[in-house]
Formats: structure tokens, sequence, C-alpha cells
């Protein structure tokens, strides 16, 4: 468990700097437009970027120097399944399913904590599948399977989350929660730079810097 945790630290280290710049990029952005950032916005963003890393991580969300690797065989059907519910394994496909279900269970309880504009289940519903049809179409550049089950557990992990923000965590937003809906454009759409961020950083840069880490540390070392 130790050992798990410190490697998702270090994954996480790998986006650091980038968070950190595109969070003060954004605050400055909110600033200019009056509107108030709480101090444990901060806190709380940086926890749900660390989460949307481990997720992308766990789910084997390819990169760049993924792209070509698998040739034709993407589209083969060990690696691509558009049947919904179709389970030759059942019990095992069964537990994956649930499994994913709570890991996106804290992208749909986060977003509206973090954004009022998140509040409304559309927009929730909508962040939550892309970033799940992200995680499953970038699947198509590696070995990992692209499943129609895994996008429709992830969003509905999503809903799931918020149904328990409605239920239990709207009392901690006056804590937390930015009133994005006014906003110019960048900044009402927060959440989805932020998610779209990560993906593009996690796609275009983390391998790289994966790759010279593992150079580096002679293969001791591969985020």
């Amino acid at each position: 468990m130790i050992a798990l945790f410190l490697e998702a630290l270090t994954g996480y280290a790998a986006f650091f700097p980038f968070l950190l710049l595109l969070q003060i990029i954004m605050n400055r952005r909110c600033r200019k437009e009056q509107l108030q950032v709480r101090r444990g916005a901060w806190v709380l963003w940086q926890l749900f970027a660390f989460m949307v890393v481990e997720i992308l991580s766990v789910t084997g969300s390819a990169g760049i120097l993924d792209v070509g690797t698998m040739g034709a065989a993407m589209f083969g059907p060990r690696e691509l399944n558009l049947v919904p519910f179709f389970m030759p394994g059942a019990q095992a496909t069964r537990l994956g399913l649930v499994l994913n279900t709570i890991l996106f269970m804290p992208v749909g309880f986060f977003l509206p904590l973090l954004w009022k504009r998140c509040e409304h289940f559309g927009r929730l519903l909508g962040l939550g599948f892309a970033l799940s049809l992200w995680v499953e179409l970038s699947q198509l550049l590696n070995w990992r399977v692209t499943d129609i089950d895994d996008l429709i557990a992830n969003t509905l992990g999503a809903v799931i989350g918020w149904l328990l923000y409605r239920l239990a965590g709207r009392r901690l937003a006056p804590a937390f929660q930015l009133d994005n809906t006014q906003a110019g454009f960048w900044v009402r759409h927060y959440a989805l730079v932020s998610l779209g961020g990560i993906c593009l950083y996690n796609f275009f840069v983390r391998p790289f810097i994966s790759l010279g880490l593992y150079s580096l540390t002679g293969g001791g070392v591969l985020l």
C-alpha cells in the first residue's frame, strides 16, 4: 500500500509544475474579474488534479509515444468492445466495472464542490462522459481494452459522485466553491480547462518525462 502511494506521488510530481502554473493563471483571471477564490480551493483543486492524474494512470491512458505501436490490431476484437454488457468473463468483468464506477465517483463529487456551474447535472454528466471517453479512446493506442462498458461505468461513477454531493457535500461548498456562473469564457469553463489541460499534458508531455527518468535511472523509475 505504501509503495502504491509513493508511486502515485511520483506520478503527480511530474504534473505539479504544470498544475501550479495553470492554477496561478486561472486564479489571476478570477481576480481580474473580481471573483473571490477561497483559500481552501487552492488545496482542494490540487487534490482534485491529483485524483484525475491517478485516474489516467490507473486506467492506462495512452501517451503520444504509443501512437503507431499497435497498427491495425487496435481495432481487433480483443482490444475493442462496442457491445454493452457483453461479459465473457462475467465475475472478473463485473468487479472491474464496480471498480471503474468507484474510481470516477470523486470526479462527480469534487467538480461541483469546486465550481458552481458544475452543480448543473447536464454539465457534470458531460464532463464525466468526456473524461471517460478520452481514457477509452486513448486506449486504442496501447494494449488496453477500449470497452463501452467502462465508458458507461465511469460516467455512472461521476453521476453517483454528483448525487453524493447533492446529498451531503453542498454544506461544504461555502468553504471551497467558486461562483463562475456569470464569469468570462475561460473562468466560466474552468473545470473543462482543468480536465482538458491535464489530459493533454498526460498525452503529450508525461511520456517524455517518463522516458527521460527511465533513461537517467537505468530503468529504475517509470512514470
